[in-house]
């Protein structure tokens, strides 16, 4: 997924400014697809560039790597989640960004999603990032049964 962020060129509504940049963030499912991506936003931009007698040049920054749950303690800790009655939802691929990834790319880990929303209401709850977010007990209870079981099931991998 490509976000362009930002634009920024000139000053003024009738003048052509000299120089223009754009600010973006790709994300990725995988490493190889963002490697692939990046040289094709470079040659698009060139090539762009080109046709309108210009230059363009790319830079970038790579951010969180793509985090990839490790399938031998997805199964340990289902098989603690399971028997508590919680639900397993379909995969989910998310384009989420986030630091937790740097541990994924260097030890086994699981990223979880435990879902909040207060049983039986349909309004509309404000998101996980909004100052307005309050989870109920029985989401509090939720998510400690399933960090709990992450645990649990990372506990059964190193014993056995």
């Amino acid at each position: 997924m490509l976000t362009i962020g930002a634009i920024h060129a000139g000053q003024a509504s009738n003048v052509i400014p000299e120089t223009a940049s754009l600010l973006a963030s790709l994300r990725t499912y995988s490493e190889a697809e963002r490697v692939r991506l990046l040289d094709l936003i470079g040659t698009i931009a060139a090539h762009t560039a080109l046709a309108y007698g210009c230059t363009a040049v790319t830079e970038a920054s790579l951010g969180e790597p793509v985090l990839d749950n490790d399938p031998a303690l997805t199964e340990a800790v289902w098989a603690q989640l399971s028997p508590q009655g919680l639900t397993l939802s379909a995969p989910l691929r998310s384009c989420g960004s986030d630091d937790f990834s740097f541990y994924s790319a260097l030890f086994p880990a699981l990223m979880m999603f435990v879902g909040v929303r207060t049983a039986g209401s349909f309004e509309q709850q404000p998101s996980l990032h909004s100052a307005l977010f309050l989870p109920g007990d029985d989401a509090v209870e939720r998510v400690a049964r399933a960090m709990l079981a992450g645990f649990l099931g990372a506990c059964s991998l190193v014993i056995d």
